[in-house]
């Protein structure tokens, strides 16, 4: 149970009113769901019993009548606390926005070459080992021509299908990323991704979405963690606050304005080498206020202890990799049965000792390991037996694994009482998806390492800005 000082350190009272605001508007969403739903049933139940001669005496309007009042009451009291609240704050956001905040995605794309690598290595080789082989292609792409590729893709501005056609790669879910700026609400793409994008969705559908999920989703859509809202605005007011600030006490009325945002969110060197040379009257004392302030500002929201900093951002982002983790051992079973280099139980024991906290279920997770490896060797053994060529083309093979994990067509069930219908399942339908299954899994993959980047970035950018030591 986390302690009021942890809140302490993102609440303040435009965030109480934002919080609450955000609550109630919620709340009403689902009040007009279930006034919609006894409205319709109420309807229908007249209609059908007026048929069958059955005299029902329902009152539409006295049946929806309480949920849309309560709907209308919480609807208003949500929006005018969250228009109270922006009294507070819209101003100080808005200036950090308008002052290269959004830009902060430029903060992204300066380690793009560390990200690709990472793509590369856990992602993008092994399509290009699978396609090499299965277009019996002596000239393997290697690690320097992925990643010439990829910047030529990045650097040019072309619609995606073109890109793809041009590279051979897809490259659109890190390009999504890039879109969301560092520190800003609409760093919020991983979490769009896992919830709309079409192959994310649709493997999601494959694996199964729970029916209780499934109406979350539908009443209260996707809404972003609360710790992430919080820290956000909380950053935007902040930065808001310190440009206008620093403007004000270092910058002539002559002169435009200096600083903007990124000077509290990018620990640039050569950005503060300018202050040496743009300042003429005493640029220390200007380059140290502008350190101590970011410092300060980050230590203030995030916490001075370097381990409940590195918590909270797992806290703002963690849902995020828990999703991508959670799907991809339902539907990854190379990476779920530990066939590839990086295992499930290495990157969560890595990241949680980045993000200082448990960041996954033992338990589930050698559930789901069990599971995938014991799917391995049911559908390998079967194949073995009645499929030995499929054994021979590894593209193909990592399709029917897959089918066969989330089993596909009733794969599990027919292999043991129809194995000649199981065969023909996978050999038909199963096997000629092997393109769908690829496309599917590698996007997937690069999902998953995404929020892994993420967490690891921001963790990263956090100990660099607060200057933990």
């Amino acid at each position: 149970m986390l302690k009021w000082t942890e809140y302490k350190r993102v609440i303040g009272a435009p965030e109480l009113l934002f919080v609450a605001g955000r609550t109630l508007k919620r709340q009403g969403v689902k009040y007009t769901t279930i006034a919609a739903l006894i409205g319709i049933g109420a309807m229908v139940a007249e209609l059908v019993g007026n048929r069958l001669g059955y005299d029902f005496s329902v009152s539409n309007v006295g049946a929806i009548l309480l949920p849309a009042a309560v709907a209308l009451f919480t609807f208003g009291l949500g929006n005018t606390l969250v228009a109270i609240s922006n009294l507070f704050s819209s101003d100080r956001i808005l200036m950090a926005d308008a002052n290269a905040m959004n830009l902060m995605e430029d903060r992204k794309k300066s380690d793009m070459e560390q990200h690709l690598e990472i793509l590369w290595d856990r992602v993008f080789r092994y399509e290009v080992a699978l396609r090499s082989v299965a277009e019996s292609s002596q000239e393997a792409t290697d690690k320097m021509g992925f990643m010439d590729t990829a910047s030529f893709s990045m650097k040019n501005s072309l619609p995606q299908k073109l890109e793809q056609s041009l590279t051979g790669f897809n490259f659109s879910l890190l390009e999504d990323w890039y879109d969301g700026a560092y520190f800003t609400p609409n760093d919020c793409k991983l979490k769009e991704q896992f919830a709309a994008h079409q192959s994310i969705r649709a493997i999601r559908q494959m694996v199964g979405i729970p029916l209780t999920v499934q109406i979350k989703e539908a009443v209260s859509g996707h809404p972003d963690p609360l710790w992430f809202t919080l820290s956000m605005r909380k950053i935007g007011m902040c930065v808001g606050s310190m440009i206008h600030k620093m403007n004000k006490k270092y910058v002539p009325p002559t002169e435009p304005a200096y600083f903007n945002a990124q000077h509290f969110l990018w620990n640039h060197s050569q950005t503060d080498q300018l202050i040496n040379g743009d300042f003429t009257e005493n640029p220390d004392a200007v380059l140290e206020d502008m350190r101590t302030s970011r410092k300060d500002m980050i230590r203030r929201i995030f916490s001075p202890d370097q381990k409940a900093a590195h918590q909270q951002i797992f806290r703002m982002f963690g849902r995020d990799y828990r999703n991508a983790l959670t799907l991809r051992l339902d539907y990854d079973i190379e990476f779920a049965a530990g066939l590839l280099d990086d295992k499930p139980s290495g990157n969560i024991e890595e990241l949680q000792e980045v993000v200082c906290c448990k960041v996954y279920s033992r338990k589930k997770l050698k559930k789901k390991t069990d599971t995938a490896k014991n799917h391995l060797q049911q559908i390998d053994d079967f194949l073995q037996a009645n499929l030995p060529e499929i054994l021979q083309r590894p593209r193909t093979l990592r399709a029917v694994r897959t089918g066969f994990h989330i089993n596909r067509f009733k794969i599990q069930t027919l292999i043991h009482r129809d194995s000649r219908k199981a065969m023909d399942v996978t050999q038909n339908r199963i096997a000629k998806s092997e393109n769908r299954y690829s496309q599917r899994l590698c996007l997937l993959r690069q999902h998953y390492e995404l929020t892994r980047i993420q967490l690891f970035s921001y963790a990263r950018m956090i100990d660099e800005l607060g200057e933990y030591h």
